[in-house]
């Protein structure tokens, strides 16, 4: 469901509440096994009242997914193969004497009938899972429009089942390029924080131990201390803390700016163009160096490797590497890396790349 205007939303959303509860009245007569011949076809009748009537029933439906109530829908009306095909019919229970599940099935409404109620986003769930293999880029287009960009060896939950959209960045590292939508803020818990934005483009990278967060456009809040499982009591998120950096928990980044943060914030400042470039390099599938050291390089190059890379020479490992390689091919960069700085590349019978100087 699109986002509403101010007065459309009232009126479309009480209707939808009105069809949700009979919904939920007719599941719960079918699971008690209280419908007679003439019941089956008022429910018949209720459901070709339109096809928004089909539909929620089928919406609703999924959710009772464990319950034998999904069997006896399947056998009277074929609503869905999507929502009715999930398991076959082996061994079906009398449809009109079960009284088994009526307790949950009471529960489940209530429940959902409070997610209706509180919360007018529920026709625009989704839950997802994306993620990538080791090397592996993909772009993912969210359902309000927002682009998602998973780099290597990266997972994200995506939900938008809420009031908020709500992604978990369980692992690597994601590009987000939100679409604006001021009433339902877009939320990405990594670590132990998370960063809130309306609409804005930001880049976050997750190594267990600190997040890195890069803001491309517009504006975001980073919070420290802020997980889905302990999230801040009161998100009001763009009021400037003015703590000191090391005791900050909480800051304001634009385009251009840069956070770190573990428990805390570590840093927050705005970086120069060519650090930014090189940040944001692998969304288009390279890597840019500016003189780190081959230690830092080959850390940095193993996230796209199956296997790993290991310097047996100290000797080398801080020779400082500069300029622009391609992760198409790592075979081939390893070869631009070892011509370019007199390397020698050796595989052990483990198939672990070995680097030392060739001289030697």
């Amino acid at each position: 469901m699109s986002s509403f205007d101010g007065n459309n939303k009232v009126v479309k959303f009480t209707r939808r509440n009105d069809v949700m509860e009979e919904a939920s009245v007719w599941l719960i007569r079918l699971d008690k096994g209280d419908l007679d011949e003439k019941g089956i076809c008022e429910l018949q009748d209720w459901m070709e009242r339109s096809p928004f009537h089909r539909q929620f029933l089928e919406k609703l439906a999924a959710n009772w997914e464990n319950m034998s109530v999904l069997n006896d829908l399947a056998e009277l009306f074929p609503l869905g193969e999507q929502v009715f095909s999930v398991r076959p019919i082996e061994k079906r229970r009398s449809l009109f004497f079960n009284w088994r599940t009526v307790g949950a099935s009471l529960a489940c409404c209530f429940v959902l009938g409070l997610i209706v109620l509180l919360k007018p986003s529920f026709w625009d769930w989704q839950l997802q899972e994306y993620s990538t293999q080791v090397g592996e880029r993909k772009t993912h287009i969210l359902s309000d429009g927002s682009v998602i960009i998973l780099n290597t060896d990266s997972k994200i939950h995506v939900d938008y089942g809420g009031d908020r959209r709500v992604i978990r960045l369980l692992r690597g590292e994601a590009s987000f390029d939100v679409a604006k939508n001021p009433n339902r803020p877009f939320v990405v818990y990594v670590g132990q924080g998370m960063v809130w934005a309306v609409g804005t483009a930001f880049n976050v990278r997750y190594d267990r131990l600190r997040v890195d967060v890069t803001v491309t456009e517009g504006t975001i809040k980073v919070y420290a201390e802020a997980s889905h499982y302990n999230p801040v009591s009161s998100l009001e998120p763009f009021l400037l803390a003015t703590a000191p950096i090391a005791e900050l928990t909480e800051v304001i980044a634009t385009e251009g700016q840069a956070v770190s943060f573990d428990n805390v914030i570590r840093s927050h400042k705005r970086e120069p163009e060519q650090e930014l470039e090189r940040r944001l390099a692998w969304q288009k599938g390279g890597l840019i160096f500016n003189g780190e050291p081959l230690e830092e390089v080959v850390k940095e190059l193993s996230r796209y490797m199956l296997v790993p890379i290991i310097i047996t020479d100290p000797s080398i490992r801080s020779i400082p590497v500069g300029g622009t390689f391609q992760l198409d091919n790592t075979e081939e960069l390893l070869e631009v890396l070892a011509q370019g700085f007199d390397l020698d590349i050796v595989r052990d019978i483990e198939g672990k790349v070995l680097l030392s100087n060739k001289s030697k």
